[in-house]
């Protein structure tokens, strides 16, 4: 499996899936109690993530990553980053399929890239980082650990 930085993952699923009223905007509003036409800003997302739990189970880009892979429940053979998502197939086509042909779509090229997530992230508070320690502390430290076992 991959797994991405939580802190870019996070600010993107709210891009990609709140901002630009994705399709589980309404699912969310639903469960936060507010009213259907209700714009959230990052940092009003990040808060209501922290302060709702059910909120993290509507949509799986912003679910915790540790809960969606299991981790600490499965033994997986490998645990790539997203940043070293070339490497990590190349090693999963050779192991699976014995080829060391890849091809690779970079679906940020061939989809559009929607949004910039560093400028988001340059963008947030003290208070938006504690609710994502909160919600993500866990994904945090999983990704420190694959990016430590990746060396």
């Amino acid at each position: 499996t991959v797994v991405r930085e939580p802190i870019s993952r996070t600010v993107s699923a709210w891009a990609d899936k709140v901002a630009a009223d994705g399709a589980k905007k309404g699912k969310l509003l639903q469960v936060l109690g507010l009213k259907p036409d209700t714009n959230l800003s990052l940092s009003e997302f990040l808060d209501a993530i922290a302060q709702e739990p059910d909120a993290l189970n509507v949509d799986r880009h912003w679910r915790p990553q540790s809960k969606e892979i299991s981790w600490g429940l499965i033994d997986y053979d490998m645990i790539g980053t997203v940043e070293t998502i070339d490497a990590v197939l190349k090693k999963t086509v050779l192991t699976c399929f014995k080829s060391k042909t890849v091809k690779i779509q970079d679906t940020r090229k061939s989809l559009g890239h929607k949004t910039s997530s560093r400028d988001l992230i340059k963008s947030l508070s003290k208070a938006d980082h504690k609710n994502i320690e909160k919600v993500f502390g866990e994904d945090l430290e999983m990704y420190e650990a694959v990016k430590k076992q990746q060396k």
